[in-house]
């Protein structure tokens, strides 16, 4: 009996029973004072084999799912879809940040109608915190990176369609 005890306890000590943290992300140079983005390693393959369906509310899903849930975001609202063309005015969203610690991402998936999608995101006072590098019908803002805000507040979601005509649907995510 003690040398089953013994190897308890040792293979237990070999184990590491005691809870693992997380790596912290770290931080890149921040855009205005109002935010700053922190990088994060998943990103970096989370879009990877990405291919949009034509079918913005699901292709939309997968990529928040794969690139938000893998960052520890989550939905703050349900997604909005909407159909928009080139030649239209820029759709605008908004949502909530309580400010200091929080981080975001959107994301958009246009139809295959829609060549070239664009997202923005303003701050309270309007200024660009994060644009998206259009990849034809699907965007992330920020590109490579979560959004941590320094100031709370309503910031504004910018969705255009640069060439085409069609649906898409967009999703902002936070912790």
């Amino acid at each position: 009996m003690p040398r089953l005890r013994y190897w308890l306890l040792a293979s237990l000590a070999v184990a590491g029973c005691a809870p693992r943290r997380p790596a912290a992300p770290t931080a890149s140079p921040a855009p205005p004072a109002s935010a700053r983005v922190a990088t994060s390693v998943t990103w970096e393959s989370c879009d990877d084999g990405f291919a949009a369906t034509g079918e913005p509310a699901r292709d939309l899903e997968r990529l928040a799912r794969a690139c938000g849930g893998a960052l520890g975001l989550r939905p703050l609202a349900p997604a909005r879809r909407h159909d928009q063309a080139a030649s239209d005015p820029v759709d605008r969203y908004a949502f909530v940040s309580p400010g200091a610690g929080h981080c975001h991402r959107v994301f958009a998936v246009a139809s295959r109608e829609v060549e070239e999608l664009d997202l923005i995101v303003r701050d309270p006072s309007g200024a660009v915190v994060a644009r998206g590098k259009p990849r034809g019908a699907w965007v992330a803002a920020p590109t490579s990176s979560s959004l941590c805000l320094d100031v709370g507040g309503t910031y504004t979601v910018e969705v255009s369609v640069q060439k085409g005509q069609g649906s898409y649907a967009v999703q902002a995510w936070g912790n």
